[in-house]
């Protein structure tokens, strides 16, 4: 299964404070099975590069008001959504050994 957390707004993922701690483990333990991203906010040298710790995809997003987070989150969630679709179809089409139409 494929399983998207978003962090609150104010909440950069890792981070120190006792939710952040929480929203990782949770993460961390549900990568075991399944596939997990988490989104949350830019902070200081938490930057929008994205990374794999111990089985989980972390991305951060632009954020400055709720707003500004809400649009970012919603943009990266599309383009996730739109490479899985794309990963699936070059499957497809690679495990039928089938030439491509578009």
């Amino acid at each position: 299964m494929k399983i998207l957390v978003v962090a609150p707004e104010q909440i950069p993922v890792p981070g120190r404070g006792s939710v952040e701690i929480c929203i990782l483990a949770i993460a961390k333990k549900l990568a075991e099975h399944h596939q997990v991203t988490v989104v949350s906010r830019e902070l200081g040298n938490l930057t929008s590069h994205s990374k794999v710790v111990d089985g989980v995809n972390t991305f951060r997003v632009a954020s400055g008001s709720s707003k500004m987070y809400l649009s970012s989150v919603l943009r990266k969630v599309a383009v996730i959504a739109c490479a899985n679709k794309l990963i699936h179809h070059i499957y497809a089409i690679l495990s039928k050994n089938e030439p491509y139409h578009p």
